[in-house]
């Protein structure tokens, strides 16, 4: 005779068992789906069967400061989203505007793309790519490219 479960064990293993696993090439497929703009998120999520909460991850963030305490901006405004690829990682991009304390120095724009893989449940590598137009504090170029290969992220 089989051990009684409860109903909630029994239903996790039917979900663990009929979970849709996509390819590579479905995900890929997908996403630029998603990116062309044709349909909309919600739509491509019901036909595919995702719910539309994992599929991207939008934020948005704003700062302002007197310039007291040794910080470097006095106002920033960012935003961007990131589309999940696999389980846990996610391409994002993103792009900020902020106004340096000096205000002799110009205000500067930056973007980037950025590639989160997650390798364990509290620790991830980020390899990304920057341009900023109009660095504040390196008046001598318009333009400044960053590539990071290898930026870690630990959560405690």
């Amino acid at each position: 005779m089989e051990p009684k479960r409860s109903p909630e064990s029994v239903v996790r293993e039917i979900k663990r068992k009929t979970r849709r696993k996509f390819s590579s090439e479905e995900k890929i497929r997908i996403v630029l789906e998603g990116l062309k703009g044709e349909e909309s998120i919600s739509e491509i999520c019901r036909r595919e069967g995702i719910n539309p909460n994992l599929w991207w991850l939008p934020f948005i963030r704003a700062g302002h400061s007197e310039g007291e305490g040794g910080q470097l901006v006095r106002g920033m405004v960012g935003g961007g989203f990131g589309v999940r690829v696999r389980t846990s990682d996610f391409v994002g991009v993103a792009t900020s505007w902020s106004a340096p304390v000096d205000r002799s120095l110009r205000n500067q724009v930056t973007s980037e793309l950025i590639y989160r893989a997650q390798l364990t449940q509290r620790v991830a590598v980020s390899p990304g790519i920057q341009i900023t137009i109009n660095p504040s504090h390196t008046l001598e170029t318009d333009f400044l490219w960053v590539a990071t290969v290898f930026r870690i992220r630990i959560a405690l």
